[in-house]
């Protein structure tokens, strides 16, 4: 069997995928309803899956120190560790920031198909879900010069089929990364599990910029859901999408 890899400016099929069942999604450019954190647990997670390649110990001190103003405490979880299994129980915390590679595939029907990069180098451990369509192998179109060089990319039927239980009420995952927004399929598997709001980009970001504007989204993000203004994050950057989660 050929295999066949997750691109960050393009992913390549990896698995046929079947139709998906979506929850309505209302992206917001302006304004949103607001809504509060669950009062307990005020659990937050940082994910780094960047950091073998790319560390930035000061921006992870700085989200942290944010997360902590507001009442929360933080998991923080750094490159390899950041593995598909992390990312099956991140239904318990009220906040998720990822610091991530991201990537698209277009399939043969034309349908968009977006992955997040785990932290974790590949391994033909993962084939079997590979052919089932729930990860594949993600190749920054740049080789990082430290660190993996291949990563498993996680797809929207990943989030489906393991995520575990429900998001609190009120949690935010703020997906910085190269088209971490792009795809709504990715969106909804978050969605349907009771997220609130989905926060990510549907093009390129620089990595320098990414890491100046991720404590200003979360802040942002913190601060601005009280007064019902969460859409007015997307004016931050090209690309940078809010999506409040809700149902028909």
């Amino acid at each position: 069997m050929k295999n066949k890899r997750v691109v960050i400016a393009s992913l390549v099929l990896a698995a046929a995928l079947l139709g998906l069942i979506a929850p309505h999604l209302v992206k917001s450019n302006k304004s949103s309803s607001s809504t509060t954190f669950s009062s307990s647990p005020r659990l937050a997670l940082i994910v780094d899956g960047l950091y073998e390649s790319y560390p930035n110990d000061t921006l992870i001190d700085v989200l942290k120190g944010i997360l902590e103003s507001h009442g929360f405490t933080v998991h923080v979880v750094k490159g390899r560790s950041a593995g598909p299994e992390l990312f099956k129980s991140i239904t318990k915390y009220s906040v998720i920031v990822l610091r991530v590679h991201g990537g698209y595939m277009v399939s043969g029907s034309g349908r968009i198909i977006g992955g997040l990069f785990t932290g974790a180098p590949w391994s033909t451990k993962y084939l079997s879900w590979a052919r089932e369509g729930l990860v594949a192998e993600g190749v920054p179109v740049y080789p990082p010069l430290r660190g993996p060089k291949v990563f498993v990319a996680l797809l929207p039927k990943f989030f489906e089929t393991y995520l575990s239980g429900r998001f609190p009420p009120g949690a935010v995952m703020i997906a910085g990364g190269c088209y971490t927004a792009l795809d709504k399929h990715l969106v909804s598997a978050m969605c349907g599990r009771g997220l609130w709001a989905y926060i990510g980009f549907s093009n390129t970001i620089k990595l320098s910029d990414l890491d100046a504007l991720l404590p200003r989204i979360l802040d942002l993000s913190l601060s601005m859901r009280e007064g019902g203004q969460l859409g007015k994050i997307s004016s931050l950057y090209p690309g940078l999408k809010v999506y409040i989660c809700g149902r028909r």
